[in-house]
C-alpha cells in the first residue's frame, strides 16, 4: 500500500518547542504521532489532546526531577527503561502518578539481553502496564553494530517457553513489538506483516524539523522549516528511497517466511552495510548465512 502522507510521525521536539514545525505536522493529518520528550514542561505549548490524533508519549526524562506527568494528554506513556531492575523501580513508583493502564515500559534488546526479556514481561503482567520492543535507533546501530541486536540463537527452546508463557496471558495492545521476527518469537498475534514502512506509513521528524524516512533509517529528505510535509512526501528524493526499501533482496526472494516478514527491516540493513540489499540482523534463516558467505554483495 502507498501512502500520500505518513500516518504515523515520531517527533523529538527541540527545547522550546517550534510552532511552525507544530503546524506543519498537524497539517500532515497523521492518525499517530510518537512525542519523544526530555521534559514535561515540553507538552505544554503542544495543548495536548490533539482532535483525530492518538498520541504517544515517550518520556525519556523521567529519571530527572520533574512534575508529574498528566493523564489523559496522551492515549499511552513510555518509559525507556535500561533492564528489569529499572522497570521494576519504576512500576513501584506508580509510573509517576499515572495508572499502568495508561503506561508502558519501552525497551530496546540488544546482544546478550534476550534473557532480561522475561524478567520484564513478568513485571509487566504483575504491574497491569505495556511494553513497547522498538526498533533500534540509527545512532545505537552506528556505534554499537551488531551488538546493538538480539542474536537469534539467544531463542532457546526453554527460553521461548518462558516468554510465550508471559504473552499469552497478555493482550495485544499491551506489548507492541516492531520487529517481526521477535512478534513471531513471542507469539504474538492480531500483527499484520508489512515489510519496513520506513517513508511510507511512517517519518521521523527531528529536533530542527528535519523529516527522514524512519529513525532506524536516518536519510534526510527535506526540512519542515522550509517545506510543506506533502511537498517532501511527493519529492523524487523521497520516492526513490521508498522504492529501495520496499525492494526485495535477492538472498531473501527463496525464503518461506517472505510473505510475511518481507525483508524486515531496512534501516537497520542500510546503516549496518551502507546498502539495503543484506539480510534483517535478526533473520534466523539460512538466507542469512549464505549471504554473509557471498561476501556482502547486495
Amino acid at each position: 500500500m502507498k501512502f500520500d502522507l505518513p500516518w504515523r510521525i515520531h517527533w523529538r521536539p527541540g527545547d522550546p518547542v517550534d510552532d511552525k514545525i507544530v503546524a506543519s505536522i498537524l497539517q500532515c493529518r497523521p492518525l499517530a504521532v510518537i512525542l519523544e520528550i526530555e521534559r514535561v514542561g515540553q507538552l505544554d505549548p503542544l495543548r495536548l489532546p490533539w482532535e483525530g490524533v492518538l498520541a504517544v508519549i515517550v518520556y525519556r526524562g523521567w529519571r530527572r526531577p520533574d512534575r508529574g506527568v498528566v493523564a489523559g494528554q496522551a492515549g499511552r506513556w513510555e518509559f525507556p527503561v535500561d533492564g528489569p531492575g529499572e522497570a521494576k523501580s519504576l512500576a513501584d513508583g506508580c509510573f509517576l502518578g499515572l495508572s499502568p493502564a495508561e503506561a508502558a515500559f519501552r525497551w530496546y534488546p540488544g546482544k546478550g539481553h534476550l534473557r532480561d526479556l522475561a524478567a520484564i514481561l513478568k513485571v509487566v503482567r504483575d504491574s497491569g502496564c505495556g511494553l513497547t520492543l522498538p526498533n533500534r535507533p540509527a545512532g545505537d546501530i552506528t556505534s554499537q553494530g551488531s551488538d546493538a541486536f538480539p542474536d537469534v540463537r539467544e531463542f532457546t527452546d526453554d527460553l521461548l517457553t518462558e516468554l510465550k508463557g508471559f504473552t499469552s496471558v497478555l493482550r495485544s495492545d499491551r506489548v507492541r513489538v516492531h520487529d517481526f521476527i521477535l512478534t513471531e518469537a513471542l507469539g504474538l498475534e492480531g500483527v499484520e506483516p508489512q515489510g519496513c514502512e520506513a517513508g511510507n506509513s511512517m517519518a521521523f521528524v527531528d529536533p530542527d524539523g528535519r523529516v527522514y524516512p524512519c529513525e532506524t533509517l536516518m536519510v534526510p529528505l527535506g526540512d519542515l522549516r522550509n517545506e510543506r510535509f506533502e511537498d517532501i512526501w511527493a519529492s523524487p528524493l523521497r520516492q526513490r528511497i521508498r522504492r529501495d526499501v520496499a525492494s526485495i533482496p535477492r538472498f531473501c526472494s527463496q525464503c518461506p517466511d517472505l510473505g510475511r516478514c518481507r525483508a524486515g527491516c531496512r534501516g537497520a540493513v542500510y546503516h549496518l552495510k551502507g546498502h539495503y540489499g543484506a539480510p534483517d540482523p535478526l533473520c534466523p534463516m539460512d538466507v542469512k548465512d549464505l549471504y554473509e558467505r557471498k561476501d556482502d554483495i547486495p
